[in-house]
This record gives C-alpha cells, structure tokens and sequence, in this order.
C-alpha cells in the first residue's frame, strides 16, 4: 500500500467506514415481503451533529436504505449545538410514532449529567437498532518530554 499523508488518512478512514456500512446496508434482507410502513408519512432522521460529519454521512446511508426498503420518504435533519441536547429535545418532544429517529453516540449518554439544562433520561427513549461502533482514542501533544503508550484495558 503506498504511504498517505497524514492529512489524508482520516479522510481514507471515513471512506473506508461508509463503504463498509454501505455494504453491510445492502446485504441487509429484501423488505418488500414485510408488512408497509405504518402511513406514508416519512420518517425523519434527526442527527445532532453539522452536514458532512461521519454522523451525517451514515444517517444518509441508513436513511437510503429505509426509503428504499420501506417506501417511504426519509428526511436527515442536522440539529447541531449544546452538546447534542437540541436534537435529542427535538426528538424528545415529537410523537412517539415511529416517524422520528434519533441517531445518538457517546453525549446522549453524558449531556444529562453535564448539562442542568438537559431534562431528560436516556431511558426516555427506545433504542431501534446499534447502526456501528467506534473505538474511543486519547492523544497527547507528543512535543518534548517522556511519551508513554498505555496498553488496551482489558473488556
């Protein structure tokens, strides 16, 4: 493989995440022999994070697919800002119909307990389906001094 430039590895990173989620959508099972999608109504992906994120991109994708499988509309509305407490109060007040998703990571979990304002539980809402997962990293200005590679902690 010939060697990237370090601006270009996240970006081949994030290229090679959505071409694997994009595969594993595909090889998702046909839904046209399901029951229709309660209504035509369409559904609505709320992602609390600005367009053109990894967040974004995979709300897309899932978002095509949903369309595709259950043959309904399926708007990504991008809802940044307070620590993802704006979409998730979005979501939090709208019906609980099924019509209005929430893709959430690591601050759904934490903004309850950082930020006051933050009126809601986790527990308010049901979880639908795990889309990925993703490893957590610590770095370190790595300028003079003693550098030290802590090891994985064990699950």
């Amino acid at each position: 493989m010939p060697h990237l430039p370090q601006t270009l590895r996240p970006a081949r990173r994030l290229f090679l995440l959505t071409t694997a989620l994009a595969g594993g959508f595909a090889a998702l099972p046909d839904a046209t022999a399901q029951t229709a999608w309660p209504g035509d109504k369409p559904i609505t992906i709320v992602v609390p994070y600005p367009p053109g994120g990894s967040s974004d991109v995979i709300a897309r994708l899932l978002g095509r697919k949903l369309s595709d499988a259950l043959k309904v509309p399926v708007i990504v509305d991008n809802k940044a800002g307070a620590a993802t407490f704006i979409a998730t109060d979005a979501v939090r007040r709208s019906a609980a119909d099924g019509h209005t998703l929430l893709l959430v990571d690591v601050p759904f979990a934490i903004t309850p307990h950082v930020l006051p304002s933050a009126n809601y539980n986790p527990r308010q809402f049901t979880p639908v389906a795990l889309v990925g997962t993703a490893a957590q990293v610590f770095w370190a200005e790595g300028g003079k001094g003693r550098t030290h590679v802590i090891r994985p902690l064990s699950p």
